[in-house]
């Protein structure tokens, strides 16, 4: 599998609106009143464009006109256009209940501040946009309990076509949902906790799929994973095995042709055995060999790649990882 590049996401991304679907009924302690919308804009941060308020008005964009009050209770489409639109923060308080459903996500961003619990409490919010969000681009590095407490979020692939490429905390962002979605496609190289579903669960087969896409990357050793219950099947059990196997790497020698267009490693001794995964970096030369692969072992120290093919003459380098040294909460295999 190829994972989106940033590019790519982004381009994906055509709407500049943020569209958001409100009622104003859904009153709780510390939100507004029955006919009123408070946006959760943040204290000092960056706004510029035009609110449209679903009810025919306008206002500008700033801090300053975050609280709507209309004529009559109800629901209301709220469209947000504009230059600038940084931070977007519940955090279990505001209007939490009343934000119901978002449309697009367009031009809303955040910074690795105010993004920590931005949804935390919707527990009526349901995501149907298709397009995604480029957080690397937003220089995000967290995203700690973004989702949490959201329990209405139904199916959309369009997570999958998020760049979370500079994010290294996923704690707690499923907390207490039900969420189903994909997200195979994360880019989740630079994590240091994973431990996404504390308080609920993933489901299969989101759960092999994300074990045997994430093991193509070059991951971080000795992090946290937590997906609740969610079980694994035996088309994972390879992917799982090798994060969670002890941390070890060995010295790659040499990578050559096996004489039947497969890719055969010579390493310092590797003590796999045939059928299990391993990860493969560095390789200069047979830059082919380098991601995440089944192997067929040959003797100690020379094993060959399941499903390769040789293309370039082998020059120099390489390493040849065995384990992960991840801390896997799981539902076991199924």
């Amino acid at each position: 599998m190829t994972l989106r590049t940033a590019t790519q996401l982004w381009k994906r991304r055509g709407n500049n609106a943020f569209i958001s679907v409100w009622n104003t009924n859904n009153t709780s302690s510390g939100s507004s009143a029955s006919n009123q919308i408070a946006l959760p804009l943040v204290l000092g941060s960056s706004y510029s464009g035009t609110i449209d308020w679903g009810d025919g008005t306008t206002s500008d964009f700033t801090f300053a006109n975050r609280t709507k009050t209309y004529s009559s209770a109800g629901t209301y489409t709220i469209k947000i256009t504009g230059t600038s639109f940084v931070g977007f923060r519940f955090a279990v308080t505001g209007d939490r209940l009343k934000l119901l459903e978002i449309k697009n996500w367009g031009f809303i961003s955040w910074t690795s501040s105010d993004v920590v619990s931005a949804f935390y409490g919707c527990t009526n919010l349901n995501v149907t946009a298709n397009d995604g969000l480029d957080f690397e681009a937003m220089g995000v590095n967290t995203l700690f309990q973004f989702f949490r407490g959201c329990p209405a979020l139904s199916l959309n692939t369009s997570y999958n076509l998020w760049n979370v490429k500079g994010v290294t905390i996923f704690g707690d962002i499923f907390r207490q949902t039900n969420f189903i979605s994909p997200i195979n496609n994360w880019d989740v190289r630079n994590a240091t906790n994973l431990s996404m579903f504390n308080g609920s669960s993933y489901t299969q087969p989101r759960y092999d799929e994300i074990l045997n896409s994430w093991t193509t990357l070059p991951l971080n050793v000795s992090v946290p994973l937590n997906v609740g219950t969610a079980k694994y099947s035996s088309a994972a059990a390879q992917s799982r095995l090798l994060l969670s196997r002890a941390n070890n790497t060995v010295s790659i020698s040499n990578a050559a042709n096996n004489g039947s267009g497969l890719i055969r490693i010579t390493s310092a001794a590797h003590g796999r055995t045939t059928g299990e995964k391993i990860f493969i970096s560095g390789v200069i030369g047979t830059t082919e060999a380098n991601g995440g692969w089944i192997v067929t072992v040959i003797d100690a120290t020379t094993l060959d790649l399941q499903s390769s093919t040789f293309t370039n003459t082998y020059t120099s380098g390489g390493t040849l990882r065995t384990g992960y040294g991840w801390t896997i909460t799981d539902g076991g295999l199924l």
